[in-house]
């Protein structure tokens, strides 16, 4: 028995003096903190802190760490220190590894400045004028300089620089930017008239429980209600997504719309918010049915009639409303849904009576 003891201590002093080290410094953990963390293009950053550990647990003093990113081109790591250095926008993985064992932080890298654009792709009609709203945000507590707005072509939209005021031209689609300093934030102005009764466009943001930007397939319609009322309503969808705005009456010219309240009460059993609605209301659905909500009392939707196209009419204009998310996945939150639309107005009886 004690040779047999003898030999398994050898055995550990060997692998011991074979890692140049005694069994207590043999790291069998690396603790990185903060698992997530960002910092701003061209700062340093020593933040990181690796903790290692042997096998009982216990912090091994001075221990040999190597660090490294995953991405250099986003952030650079020193080798030895751990010392971060952010070069550019993006995201990366740093790795501080003992031994065989290692640990991983995630690094967001910042400009010092960012510009977000509310909508980053626009639908108008000739003659629509609309303002594109950006935003800046500073990270280093310092006052933003002054928005400068490019883009547009003379045959198809003109933009404002200074206020990013936008009048629609003609037919067409091209590129717009929101810049501060050397920042910049891209979209796309497209400019179409209606020619038929089939295509249609309208883009959403998403702003707070969802935060996304989609482009739909749109159409409207005017049609008769199952109490022998009519109804105007914007159908929207992808072949996942769908956004809807319903409205107790026609729409027969320009006008905008105060978009009302529903509850998921209102669109239970033996309820029909489609055709025999109690409210105007807007909502977005995602299938499978990961995300439902409906608007809350106080958005609009502006539309402007563009004229006769065969088969109908055709419609611009705008929304910008709030969404109570109602599904039962996850927390119930608040999301800001806005965005710009041209579609064909299709008389279609759609509603049973």
């Amino acid at each position: 028995m004690r040779k047999h003891t003898t030999l398994v201590g050898v055995v550990l002093f060997a692998l011991a003096c074979d890692l140049g080290s005694h069994v207590g410094d043999i790291a069998v953990r690396v603790d990185l903190a903060p698992a997530v963390d960002t910092v701003l293009v061209g700062q340093q950053s020593t933040t990181l802190v690796a903790h290692v550990f042997n096998a009982s647990d216990e912090e091994i003093p001075d221990p040999t760490i190597r660090w490294s990113s995953t991405e250099p081109s986003v952030a650079v790591v020193d080798t030895a220190t751990g010392e971060l250095r952010g070069v550019r926008a993006g995201s990366t993985e740093v790795i501080a590894r003992s031994g065989l064992v290692a640990d991983t932080a995630e690094i967001r890298v910042l400009n010092v400045l960012e510009v977000t654009l509310a909508l980053d792709t626009i639908f108008l009609a000739p003659g629509d004028t609309f303002t594109i709203v950006a935003t800046v945000q500073s990270f280093d507590g310092s006052g933003p300089p002054q928005l400068v707005f490019r883009g547009g072509a003379p045959r198809v939209a003109t933009i404002d620089s200074v206020s990013g005021l936008v009048t629609a031209v003609g037919p067409g689609s091209v590129p717009f930017s929101a810049t501060v300093d050397t920042v910049s934030a891209t979209g796309r102005l497209n400019v179409f008239q209606i020619t038929d009764t089939v295509f249609g466009a309208l883009h959403a943001s998403f702003e707070g429980a969802l935060q996304t930007q989609l482009t739909f397939n749109a159409r409207a319609f005017n049609h008769p209600n199952d109490v022998g009322g009519t109804m105007f309503q914007i159908a929207a969808s992808t072949a996942d997504e769908l956004v809807a705005l319903v409205f107790l009456d026609s729409l027969s010219g320009s006008t905008t719309r105060t978009v009302g309240t529903l509850t998921p009460a209102d669109i239970g059993p033996g309820t029909d918010p489609i055709c025999r609605p109690t409210t105007s209301f807007g909502y977005f659905r995602q299938d499978p049915t990961t995300i439902t909500a409906l608007s809350i009392e106080g958005g609009t939707l502006s539309a402007r009639l563009l004229g006769p196209v065969p088969g109908g009419q055709a419609l611009s204009g705008r929304f910008d409303l709030l969404l109570q998310r109602i599904d039962i996945e996850g927390e119930p939150g608040q999301s800001r849904m806005r965005g710009t639309f041209v579609v064909p107005l299709v008389s279609l009886a759609s509603c049973p009576k």
